[in-house]
C-alpha cells in the first residue's frame, strides 16, 4: 500500500488491512515470550531452570512491527515545515525505528524464521539504516531540542532513510507474494495443532479418566553447576550473540558452538532408541495402560537440543503419575547410557511449583479447568514452530507423537452425564482446543 500524507495532523495515521490479519492470529505476545524464555533457559544438574539474561520483548516488538508493515500503510514520521526547513515528527512506528538494531540482534544464522522475519533481516543487513544506530529515531515530540527558540524534529535526511526502508520492505513483500508465503509457513503448524486437538478429543471422549506424565529429557554435558555457573554461561551467551550479530551485519556467518552443545542428530538418535524399545518396557508402555505421547524436540540457545514430552495413560488402570515419571526418566537415562537425565514436571507440581494451574497427573473427563491447562502445555509443542525453527530441521519432525490405537468394540464403563459424551462433549472440547 502507498503511504498517504495528510495536511491535517489529526487524521488517522494507519489504514489497517484486515483481510489477511487472521493469518497471524496464532502469534501473540504470551506465545512469543514463552518461546524466548524456553530457548534462553539454562538447565541445572537436577533440571532447575535458570533464565539467561536475554530479553523476549524484542521478539514481540518485531512481530508487531512486521504485522503493521505488511497489513497497514502506517509510516513512522510526518513531515512538518518549520521556518522553511522540513523536519520529521514521530508517529507510533518511530519507536520501532529506534528499536531496529535490537530487532536485528534477534537474528541467528542457525535459525529459520517466518518469511516476513527473513525479509526484514535480509533488508536490514543491506540497508543504510543499519549504520545509523546513533540517531535518536524515537525522539518524542514533547522533547524536541529547542535552538534559538525554534523547535527541531528529526532531520529530513534521516526521515528519508527510515521511510525508504519501510517502502522497500513493502515493495519486496508485494513482489515476493509474502502474504501467500506466510500462509504456507503456517500450514504445517496448523496441521499439527489440528492433529493434536483431535487426538486429545478422542482420548477424553473414550476414557473417563486419564493420567498425564510430563517430562523434560536432558543431557548431563549440557547441565550447569548451579546459579553462578548459569549466570556465567548466560553472559557468555550474550557475548556470542553480539559476535553473531556483528557477523550478520558484515555478512560473515560465524559458528560459535560451546563444548556442552547437544546436536540434533544426537537427540534424534536417542529418541529413536527410546521409542523403538518401548515395546520391551511393558511395565511402562503396555497397551493395557498406555495410550499415547505428545512432545517436541526443543532448542536451547546455550545448550542445544533436548526433549519435552507428555505421556498419556488410562486413568482407570493406573494413577501413580509420580512413580511413572521417575521410571520413565530412569528409562531415558538407560537409553542414553548415562548421558541423559530428566526433570519430572509431575514432581514439581507435587511440590506446588505450578500453583493450582496444573494440567498433569490424573485428569477427569469433566474437569475442564484441568483439561484447559493441559492444552496450554501441549499446544506449545506445535505453536512454537510458528515463531522460529532451526534451519537444519526444515525436513525434520520436531513435533513428536505416537500412533494412537483405534478403539475396538463397545465402550465400557459407567454412563456419563448428559453433555459429557458424543458430539456435544466434543464440541465443548473444541472450544478449549483452539
Amino acid at each position: 500500500m502507498a503511504f498517504r500524507e495528510y495536511e491535517n495532523d489529526d487524521d488517522p495515521i494507519a489504514h489497517y488491512d484486515d483481510r489477511y490479519a487472521d493469518m497471524r492470529s496464532e502469534f501473540n505476545s504470551s506465545l512469543v515470550i514463552e518461546v524466548a524464555k524456553r530457548q534462553n533457559t539454562i538447565y541445572g544438574q537436577n533440571g532447575e531452570p535458570y533464565p539467561a539474561p536475554i530479553k523476549g520483548p524484542d521478539l514481540v516488538g518485531l512481530e508487531s512491527f512486521l504485522k503493521r508493515l505488511l497489513y497497514s500503510d502506517e509510516m513512522p514520521y510526518r513531515l512538518k515545515r518549520v521556518q522553511g526547513v522540513e523536519y520529521g515528527y514521530p508517529r507510533p512506528m518511530a519507536v520501532d525505528i529506534k528499536r531496529l538494531s535490537a530487532y536485528g540482534r534477534i537474528y541467528h544464522p542457525s535459525k529459520a524464521y517466518p518469511p516476513d522475519w527473513e525479509l526484514f533481516f535480509d533488508l536490514y543487513q543491506q540497508h543504510p539504516i543499519s549504520g545509523y544506530t546513533h540517531v535518536d529515531w524515537g525522539v518524542s515530540e514533547d522533547d524536541f531540542l529547542k535552538r534559538h527558540g525554534v523547535e527541531f524534529g528529526l532531520e529530513k535526511r534521516h526521515v528519508d532513510i527510515a521511510h525508504d526502508f519501510i517502502a522497500l520492505y513493502r515493495d519486496r513483500a508485494r513482489k515476493s507474494r509474502l502474504k501467500s508465503r506466510m500462509s504456507d509457513w503456517l500450514s504445517g503448524p496448523k496441521r499439527n495443532r489440528a492433529y493434536l486437538a483431535k487426538a486429545l478429543t478422542d482420548i477424553f471422549d473414550e476414557y473417563s479418566r486419564v493420567m498425564v506424565v510430563n517430562l523434560v529429557l536432558l543431557y548431563r554435558k549440557a547441565a550447569c553447576n548451579g546459579r553462578d555457573d548459569a549466570r556465567r554461561r548466560g553472559y557468555e551467551l550474550l557475548n556470542r550473540h553480539a559476535e553473531d550479530h556483528q557477523g550478520y551485519l558484515d555478512e560473515i556467518e560465524r559458528k560459535n558452538v560451546p563444548e556442552h552443545f547437544v546436536s540434533l542428530e544426537e537427540v534424534k538418535a536417542d529418541w529413536a532408541r527410546f521409542t523403538n524399545n518401548m515395546r520391551h518396557k511393558p511395565t511402562l508402555f503396555h497397551k493395557e495402560i498406555f495410550i499415547d505421547y505428545f512432545g517436541r524436540i526443543e532448542h536451547s540457545e546455550d545448550a542445544g537440543y533436548h526433549v519435552h514430552v507428555c505421556f498419556v495413560y488410562k486413568g482407570s488402570a493406573t494413577q501413580r503419575d509420580f512413580w511413572y515419571s521417575h521410571e520413565i526418566g530412569k528409562y531415558w537415562v538407560n537409553i542414553t547410557e548415562g548421558r541423559g537425565y530428566y526433570c519430572s514436571c509431575n514432581a514439581l507440581a507435587a511440590q506446588g511449583r505450578y500453583g493450582d494451574q496444573v494440567g498433569i497427573g490424573v485428569i477427569e473427563h469433566d474437569d475442564f479447568r484441568k483439561i484447559r491447562f493441559l492444552w496450554q502445555a501441549v499446544s506449545y509443542f506445535v505453536k512454537a514452530s510458528q515463531i522460529v525453527r532451526m534451519k537444519d530441521t526444515k525436513k525434520a519432525q520436531m513435533f513428536l507423537h505416537g500412533k494412537p490405537r483405534k478403539r475396538v468394540g463397545t465402550k465400557l464403563g459407567r454412563p456419563r452425564r448428559p453433555g459429557l459424551h458424543g458430539p456435544e462433549y466434543r464440541e465443548r472440547l473444541a472450544r478449549i482446543f483452539v
